[in-house]
């Protein structure tokens, strides 16, 4: 760590150095207000909130439940930002062609994954209808590119 340090070169320091560390620790500094604001918005709203979306409870049980609701939103949230951010800078670095056949297979990852994780049957109608969305999605791509 002390190879790190601010090293006075000569008889001053280098400001270019103090500079991107006091910036780093700034934005680490924001990033935590941020963590920390969710927490903080929650417990206030949170007594709010309880009796308004669970009014026929235990109090407590009425604070268990928002706590769900809260974290249940909270992650939905943050992974749908997450994943759309990942996306976008994805994009930036394939053609239209690749990414248009991504997209294409997202609806049969999602069937296969709601199958894997929670069992669920597709009838034959309808696994016929996914069928041909994604062939008729398959053509029209791969004969433009």
């Amino acid at each position: 760590m002390t190879d790190q340090a601010i090293q006075p070169t000569g008889d001053h320091l280098d400001i270019a150095d103090v500079e991107r560390r006091i910036k780093a620790i700034f934005i680490g500094s924001i990033g935590n207000l941020v963590e920390w604001y969710d927490f903080y918005a929650y417990t206030a709203f949170a007594l709010y909130f309880a009796p308004a979306f669970f009014p026929n409870s235990d109090p407590v049980v009425q604070q268990l439940n928002v706590a769900v609701l809260f974290a249940a939103t909270f992650t939905a949230v943050l992974a749908t930002a997450l994943a759309f951010g990942v996306q976008t800078v994805a994009q930036r670095f394939t053609h239209a062609t690749h990414t248009a056949l991504i997209f294409a297979a997202e609806p049969v990852f999602a069937g296969l994954f709601s199958f894997l994780l929670i069992g669920e049957l597709l009838s034959p109608r309808q696994l016929a209808g996914c069928g041909l969305i994604l062939a008729g999605m398959l053509v029209s791509e791969l004969r433009r590119g």
